[in-house]
């Protein structure tokens, strides 16, 4: 792939630059501790292979990684 982006960026991260990656965020709590431990990034426009739209999952590990809405 030629790009101006250079050859360090994978097509995964090329996808999301279209996809409105972070239109949504989404913090969970999943043990009630009033920590967030997952932290969930929708790219409703993501288009790949057949695929429509996507949700990224991250664990947040470290204190103190807590949001509030």
């Amino acid at each position: 792939m030629s790009s101006t982006l250079g050859p360090e960026r994978s097509a995964d991260q090329l996808y999301r630059w279209g996809s409105y990656f972070g239109s949504e965020l989404c913090p969970v709590d999943i043990n009630v501790d009033g920590t967030t431990d997952l932290s969930l990034v929708a790219a409703p426009f993501y288009h790949a292979r057949g695929e429509e739209g996507r949700v990224y999952v991250y664990r947040l590990n470290e204190p103190p990684s807590s949001w509030v809405c």
